[in-house]
């Protein structure tokens, strides 16, 4: 086919180019030609003719109008087939338009994807004269849109393959759509779950589980939650799972799905449920030897001073020996009573009333309560408290009994003619227990164990090591920490931790060294 308008910026037709002068008409369909960002082409089929305005060659990269054969040619070779099928049936259909989306080669061997809208001249069905068109390049959509599958197709592939349950749900909480793993892990086909709320899945105790979260999501509050609950198999056998929820929105924020994975735990719980048991087991088996070796001894000590009564009976002058034995009997009960008392108290555990209270005279109060043993000891007890004190939220009788636990230990680690010193202080946003001695100390693997119950590193004292257990137990309760630090022959240093109560500042008006010890 002959090209007879070499110039491509001549935007008269080929079939008025020797016509001298232009029209208005002419002039205009010239300036929208220019103007336009699409490749305008027009082939004439029965003059071989062929032409092209400005755009279309800086598309294509070739400064000349391209033939019919040009274009033929540089069709993509995957696109060639469908294209050209397209273009036969067009013609087989006679005058009229036609409309392809393909790839075509530029110049430079690159390929770019166009929309080619055209309309067919034809002098009978088949028989082209004329071809008028004009080529958008949609590249740029086109690579979006293909962007956009692969990125639907990774999703598909990671919904409906992937190890966790997954499943699309809608924002009044019904099922949309969901993978193999969690149709599998609930024991239901995946026609069945489409249309199901969550509520028929969900365990009757845990409904409420997740609501507030749920709620806070859908508000946009949250980006997402996790939360660990159980729900029901087809066949009403329970399922633990981990459930995170998190929200896919438009770009008006409106929720179009709510996105759910399902990851199965149930063996994990009934692991860490199995684990419990045997941990309650193994404390009621500690509980059961330390309650019988500290009971054995003061029963021993009750049967056998009953043995000498009895046996003193018959002896009119054995009344004093009577008299001690009951005695013995006596103070033997007693302690059995205590140990009883100590274990009720650590083992229930309950949750103590508290107010704000001045530490600082329960501090006062549990040094006079240990001046006694402390003076037996030969050892002395100083109190310092070296800020003003703030109010501190507790059970003051609880906290009367933890200093004098920890004094008590330290009166009987010391030697005589040592002190025990016992500090408080305004520590910023805390106050600051100290309870220090300089006795014979402890070894790291006797710290390790110091928090035990009936661990104790005086069983010859009669000691029953719960004191420290106690401790720890109403420390904790008061949103507190305790740790203790010793080494052997250095003695030990014990340190708890509160936080301040909220409201004002009352101090106890004294500063540093408590004058009154």
């Amino acid at each position: 086919m002959d090209s007879r308008c070499e110039n491509p910026s001549d935007v008269r037709t080929c079939a008025s180019a020797g016509r001298a002068g232009s029209t208005e008409a002419e002039d205009r369909l010239g300036l929208l030609l220019r103007a336009t960002r699409d490749a305008v082409y027009d082939w004439n089929f029965r003059q071989s003719l062929a032409w092209c305005n400005e755009s279309f060659a800086e598309l294509i990269g070739q400064p000349g109008p391209a033939p019919y054969s040009w274009w033929l040619g540089s069709l993509h070779p995957e696109d060639r087939p469908a294209v050209v099928d397209s273009y036969q049936a067009a013609l087989k259909r006679g005058t009229g338009g036609w409309t392809a989306e393909y790839r075509i080669r530029r110049t430079d061997g690159t390929y770019l994807c166009v929309l080619d809208r055209a309309y067919l001249l034809c002098d009978a069905p088949g028989q082209p004269v004329r071809r008028i068109g004009a080529m958008t390049d949609v590249s740029a959509r086109r690579g979006m849109e293909d962007a956009l599958r692969a990125s639907e197709e990774r999703f598909r592939l990671t919904f409906e393959n992937g190890p966790l349950g997954m499943a699309l749900i809608s924002p009044e909480g019904r099922l949309l759509r969901a993978n193999h793993c969690f149709c599998n892990m609930l024991g239901y086909a995946e026609e069945e779950l489409p249309g199901t709320s969550l509520g028929e899945i969900a365990h009757p105790d845990d409904l409420r589980a997740d609501a507030d979260l749920a709620r806070q999501m859908i508000a946009g509050e949250l980006p997402g939650y996790t939360v660990d609950k159980r729900f029901l198999r087809k066949g009403g056998h329970v399922v633990w799972a981990r459930l995170t929820a998190t929200t896919l929105r438009d770009r008006h924020g409106k929720i179009m799905y709510i996105v759910g994975i399902l990851e199965d735990i149930t063996e994990r719980k009934q692991v860490e449920e199995a684990l419990r048991r045997t941990e309650r087991l193994a404390a009621i088996g500690t509980l059961a030897a330390g309650l019988a070796h500290e009971i054995n001894n003061p029963l021993g000590a009750i049967v056998l001073s009953a043995d000498v009564a009895m046996l003193a009976l018959d002896d009119a002058g054995q009344q004093e020996v009577i008299s001690a034995s009951l005695n013995n009997i006596q103070k033997a009960a007693l302690r059995c009573g205590r140990i009883v008392k100590s274990i009720l108290q650590f083992a229930r555990d309950e949750v103590s009333n508290k107010w704000p209270c001045d530490l600082a005279d329960v501090a006062r109060h549990a040094r006079d309560l240990t001046r006694k043993p402390a003076g037996e000891a030969g050892v002395a007890v100083r109190l310092e408290i070296r800020d003003a004190m703030p109010p501190l939220v507790m059970n003051p009788t609880e906290m009367e009994q933890v200093l004098v636990n920890l004094i008590a230990n330290a009166i009987q680690a010391s030697s005589p003619g040592s002190e025990v010193l016992v500090r408080l202080e305004s520590w910023q946003d805390f106050v600051r227990i100290v309870v220090q001695d300089w006795g014979r100390g402890m070894s790291a693997s006797e710290v390790s164990h110091i928090f035990d119950p009936f661990f104790t590193t005086r069983h010859g004292d009669g000691g029953m090591g719960l004191g420290l257990s106690i401790t720890y137990g109403i420390v904790q309760q008061h949103g507190g920490t305790i740790e203790v630090r010793s080494q052997p022959g250095q003695g030990s240093i014990a340190e708890i931790i509160f936080p301040i109560a909220e409201g004002p500042s009352q101090g106890t008006g004294q500063h540093g060294q408590d004058p009154d010890r």
